[in-house]
C-alpha cells in the first residue's frame, strides 16, 4: 500500500473508532432512559429492540476494524446508523415525555434534532470521507421532510406563523420547517466540502512527506530543502546531461575483514563507516548515488549544477579521511583493527536523473565519468596510493580552496586504468593530519 493510503486508512480507523464509542455511549443513554420511563410494554420492548439491534452493528463494526477489514464498508453501515439515531433521539424523546397520550404529535417538532443532526455531520467528516456526511444529510433530510408531511396529515393540529404558539404550543409552521432543513442541509453540504478538501490535503501530505524522505536519504540537508521547496522533477522518471565530478570509495580488504568478524560486528562496523563518511559527503553539498557492499558512490554538482563541484569532490574525499581517522583511532583504542581506504574522483559530463517507473525509481549517474572513478578508486591500491584524482578533476579545482585546507596535490604521470583504451593523467591528494598506511 502507497504511504499516502496508508495514512488515509489509518485516519480513517481512528475516526470511525471515536465515533462508534461515541455512537454506543449515546445508545446507553437512550437505553436507560427507555427502562426508567412508564410507558406500555410494546413500546419499551419495540425501542430496545431498535437500540440493541444499532448497537450490536456498531460493535461488530469495532471487531472489522480491528481485523482490518472492510473500512468503507464500516463507514457507511456507521453513517446510517447515525441516520438511525436521529430518528431514535426524537422517538425516544416523545415516547419519555408522555407519547400521544399526552402530548400532541406537533411536539415531535420542538426537538433539538437539527443541532443533533449537525454534530453527527461533524462527527462523520472527521473520517476525511464526504459520502458519509452526505448519508447522515440524505438520512436527516428525508426524515424531516416526512415528519413535517406526517403532522400536515393531522386536521386538528393547527399551523401558524406566531413564535409563542410554534414554540410553546402545539402549532405548526411549514415555512419554519423548510428554514431548519434548507439550513441544517447546508451545514452538513459544508461539513462534507470541507471533509473531501482535508482528504485531499492529507494526500497531498503524506506525498510530500514521501517526497521529503526520498529527497532527504540522497541529498545533503541544504540541497534537500532546495529541491523540496523548489524542484519536484528530482523525483519523476528521466533526467538530463549535466557535468559533475564522481567520488568512488572503498574498503580495502573488506571481504577478508568479514570474514574474521561475526555478522553482527560486520553490519556494526559498516553503519558506524558509512554513517561518518555520508556526514562527510554530505558537509561539502554531495548525492548519495548508492552504497555498494562497503563502497560507497557520491556525486557533487547534481542535481543542481555547481562550477565548485570538483573542488568539493575533493573536500568531500579529504574529510572522509580525516573522519576514517578518527574512526581507526576508537578501534585500535578498544583493541581492533584500523580499516584503510581508497578514493577516485572524476569530472566530466554524464546523464544525472532517475531510472525506473514512477513506483519503483533510483535515483543515479550514468556514463563514462562512473566508470572512470571507479577505475581510479581501484588503481588506488595498485599505485599505493589512498586518493587519487584525474585531470579533469585537476583542472576544474579551485585551487585556494585546497591551500586552505592543506591538501597537497602530486603528479603521478599517465596511468592505464582497466577496460580504458587511453591512458589518463593522476593526481595523488595527500591530506593532512592523517597517517594512513599505504596499501601494499
Amino acid at each position: 500500500m502507497e504511504p499516502w493510503r496508508a495514512l488515509l486508512h489509518q485516519k480513517e480507523r481512528q475516526g470511525l473508532r471515536t465515533l462508534i464509542s461515541i455512537r454506543l455511549a449515546l445508545f446507553g443513554m437512550f437505553f436507560v432512559m427507555n427502562l426508567q420511563v412508564e410507558q406500555q410494554s410494546f413500546s419499551k420492548v419495540f425501542l430496545a429492540g431498535c437500540l440493541l439491534v444499532i448497537a450490536s452493528i456498531n460493535v461488530g463494526l469495532l471487531f472489522l476494524l480491528r481485523a482490518n477489514r472492510w473500512l468503507s464498508v464500516c463507514g457507511i453501515v456507521g453513517a446510517l446508523s447515525d441516520a438511525g439515531i436521529l430518528v431514535l433521539t426524537q422517538v425516544v424523546w416523545y415516547i419519555t415525555t408522555g407519547g400521544p397520550d399526552h402530548l400532541s404529535p406537533a411536539f415531535l417538532s420542538k426537538t433539538g434534532m437539527p443541532i443533533i443532526a449537525t454534530l453527527m455531520f461533524a462527527l462523520n467528516s472527521i473520517m476525511l470521507r464526504w459520502q458519509y456526511v452526505v448519508i447522515v444529510v440524505a438520512g436527516f433530510s428525508v426524515y424531516w421532510c416526512a415528519q413535517l408531511f406526517y403532522l400536515l396529515s393531522f386536521p386538528d393540529i393547527p399551523i401558524s406563523s406566531s413564535f409563542v404558539e410554534v414554540h410553546l404550543h402545539g402549532a405548526v409552521y411549514p415555512l419554519n420547517y423548510l428554514q431548519n432543513l434548507i439550513i441544517v442541509s447546508l451545514s452538513g453540504l459544508v461539513m462534507a466540502l470541507i471533509a473531501r478538501r482535508a482528504r485531499r490535503i492529507t494526500i497531498e501530505a503524506a506525498r510530500l512527506e514521501r517526497s521529503n524522505a526520498v529527497i532527504s536519504r540522497y541529498f545533503s540537508p541544504g540541497v534537500a530543502d532546495h529541491l523540496a521547496s523548489t524542484d519536484d522533477t528530482v523525483l519523476k522518471p528521466g533526467g538530463r546531461k549535466q557535468s559533475l565530478a564522481v567520488l568512488f570509495s572503498d574498503i580495502r580488504g573488506f571481504t577478508a575483514i568479514s570474514e574474521q568478524l561475526p555478522a553482527e560486528e560486520v553490519a556494526e562496523l559498516l553503519s558506524d563507516y558509512h554513517s561518518r563518511m555520508l556526514r562527510a559527503i554530505f558537509a561539502h553539498g554531495g548525492t548519495l548515488d548508492k552504497f555498494i557492499g562497503d563502497g560507497i558512490m557520491a556525486d557533487f554538482g547534481a542535481p543542481t549544477p555547481d562550477p565548485q563541484a570538483a573542488t568539493n569532490a575533493v573536500l568531500a574525499g579529504a574529510t572522509m579521511k580525516v573522519a576514517l581517522e578518527e574512526l581507526n583511532h576508537i578501534r585500535i583504542a578498544s583493541g581492533k583493527a584500523a580499516i584503510q581506504t581508497g578514493i577516485g574522483v572524476h569530472y566530466g559530463e554524464s546523464f544525472v536523473g532517475n531510472i525506473g517507473t514512477q513506483e519503483r525509481l533510483e535515483y543515479t549517474v550514468i556514463g563514462d565519468v562512473v566508470n572512470t572513478a571507479s577505475r581510479l578508486e581501484a588503481c588506488c591500491k595498485v599505485l599505493g596510493h589512498g586518493f587519487l584524482i584525474s585531470r579533469n578533476v585537476f583542472e576544474n579545482l579551485n585551487h585556494a580552496r585546497l591551500e586552505e585546507r592543506g591538501l597537497v596535490l602530486d603528479a603521478l604521470g599517465s596511468v592505464s586504468l582497466r577496460g580504458k583504451q587511453e591512458a589518463i593523467e593522476v593526481w595523488s591528494v595527500r591530506v593532512p593530519l592523517v597517517n594512513e598506511s599505504r596499501a601494499p
